[in-house]
C-alpha cells in the first residue's frame, strides 16, 4: 500500500535531520572535541616535543617547553682571522608557531602566549618561523662591534664548561682588537701578539637578573705574580669586563657611570678603581669559574693553554654606593634594553707585566687605551628576545 505524502515528509524530514547532527550541526566543535596538535622546530632547536590537545574555538594550551632558538651562524674558529662579513652574522629571533613553514597562520606568539583560538576541526601540526633581528627590532642596528645577546629562560651553570645548550645561539666574537702592543704594552706600536701566544673570543646571554659571559683564552704564558693584590693588578694576565649601565657612555674613571672589572685568574677577586681613584674589590659583583685550569701551577691541566671562563653578571647604574654594598639593588634587564660594554684580557709575559692589552672592538684616534676611563668608546650590546 502506498504511503501518505504526509507519511513521506515525516521521514524525509527525519533523515534531514539525521544527516545534519551526523555531519554538521552536531560537529566535534559544538560538543567540544580536542584535537592533537604537534610541532616542528623549522631549522631551531628546543622544540615543544610533547603533543598537546587543543579544543576548537578555545585559546591554545600552555605549553611545557620553553620557545626553540635557532643556532647561531657559523664563525671562524678560535685564533682565525675575523673579515668584516663573520662580525655581522647574527641569530634569528623565533617570531611564533604557525600552522605552514613559512606564512601561515599564527597560533602561539614569540613568548608562547595563544595568538588566536584553535579553529580547525582536525589534527594538526604547528612550525616555529623566525624573524631577522633588525626586522624584529626596528630600533636596532647593529655595527661591526655592537653584539645582541639572546634572552635565556634558564641560566646558564656556572661551572668553567659552556656546555649547556643556552650557549648554542649565543654567536661568538673576537678579543682582536689591540688597545697597546709591540710586546711591551706600547700605546703606538700596535702589533698583536702571535696567535700561539694569546687569542680570545666571547658570548654573552641574559635573564632578566643576570648577564652572563662565556670567554675563552688561549694563553701560552699565565703571569700571576699579583694574585689577590690591588697593587698593579692589570700588570697580571687577567680578563676584563666593561659594563655601562645605561648605554649613554661618558667618563667613569673616578664614578660608577660605568665598571672596569679587571677578573683574576684566583677565580675571585674583581678590581675596579672607586670614587676615591684607588682600585677596590668589587667581588660579589661577579661570580665566577675559569675551566681548564691548575691554578697552582699556572697551566691548563690538558697542555692546550685554553682556558674557559663562566662569568655570572650583576648589572648596578651609575648611584651604586660602593660603601655599603647590601644598599644596592642590581638592574633588571629586560627585552630591547641597550648597554654599552667591552670584552678585554691584559696579557702578560714571561717579563710578568703586561705586554698586549687586548679588546673587543676597535677604537678610534691615537690613544686606544681609553676604555678604563671613557664608556662613550664601548661598543653596544643589545639584549633581544
Amino acid at each position: 500500500m502506498l504511503m501518505s505524502s504526509i507519511t513521506v515528509q515525516r521521514i524525509l524530514f527525519l533523515l534531514v535531520l539525521v544527516g545534519f547532527t551526523t555531519c554538521g550541526g552536531g560537529s566535534s566543535s559544538s560538543n567540544g572535541e580536542t584535537y592533537t596538535i604537534t610541532f616542528d622546530a623549522n631549522g631551531g632547536i628546543g622544540v615543544q616535543t610533547i603533543s598537546i590537545k587543543a579544543k576548537y574555538d578555545k585559546p591554545m594550551p600552555q605549553l611545557s617547553a620553553q620557545a626553540p632558538v635557532r643556532q647561531a651562524a657559523a664563525q671562524p674558529v678560535l685564533g682565525s682571522s675575523w673579515v668584516d662579513a663573520d662580525r655581522q652574522k647574527w641569530f634569528d629571533c623565533f617570531n611564533g608557531y604557525f600552522d605552514a613553514p613559512s606564512g601561515g597562520t599564527k597560533y602561539y606568539n614569540a613568548d608562547l602566549t595563544s595568538a588566536r583560538n584553535w579553529d580547525k576541526e582536525e589534527d594538526a601540526k604547528l612550525y616555529a618561523q623566525w624573524i631577522p633581528i633588525n626586522e624584529k627590532y626596528s630600533s636596532i642596528t647593529l655595527g661591526l662591534y655592537d653584539y645582541a645577546a639572546p634572552f635565556s629562560e634558564t641560566a646558564p651553570l656556572i661551572d668553567g664548561k659552556g656546555n649547556e645548550a643556552v650557549w648554542e645561539k649565543a654567536p661568538w666574537r673576537p678579543i682582536d682588537q689591540v688597545w697597546l702592543g709591540g710586546g711591551n704594552a706600547s700605546g703606538t706600536n700596535l702589533t698583536a701578539p702571535a696567535p700561539e701566544d694569546f687569542v680570545g673570543r666571547f658570548k654573552i646571554v641574559w635573564t632578566e637578573d643576570r648577564l652572563y659571559y662565556l670567554v675563552e683564552i688561549r694563553d701560552s704564558y699565565l703571569s700571576l705574580t699579583r694574585l689577590g693584590s690591588t697593587s698593579n693588578y692589570w700588570e697580571d694576565d687577567l680578563l676584563e669586563l666593561f659594563i655601562n649601565e645605561d648605554g649613554l657612555g661618558g667618563n667613569h674613571q673616578t664614578s660608577h657611570n660605568a665598571f672596569a672589572y679587571h677578573m683574576s685568574y684566583n677565580g675571585t677577586d674583581v678590581i675596579d678603581v672607586g670614587t676615591n681613584s684607588q682600585p677596590i674589590k668589587f667581588n660579589e659583583h661577579l661570580n665566577y669559574v675559569i675551566g681548564n685550569l691548575d691554578l697552582p701551577n699556572r697551566k691548563s691541566i690538558d697542555g692546550t693553554h685554553l682556558y674557559t671562563w663562566e662569568v655570572e653578571m650583576q648589572v648596578f647604574d651609575k648611584t651604586y654606593n660602593e660603601a655599603d654594598y647590601a644598599a644596592n639593588t642590581p638592574v633588571k634587564l629586560s627585552d630591547g634594553k641597550m648597554m654599552r660594554f667591552a670584552a678585554a684580557y691584559c696579557n702578560a709575559g714571561i717579563s710578568n707585566n703586561r705586554e698586549y692589552f687586548m679588546g673587543s672592538m676597535f677604537i678610534d684616534g691615537p690613544n686606544k687605551n681609553v676604555a678604563w676611563q671613557n664608556a662613550s668608546v664601548f661598543a653596544k650590546l643589545h639584549l633581544v628576545k
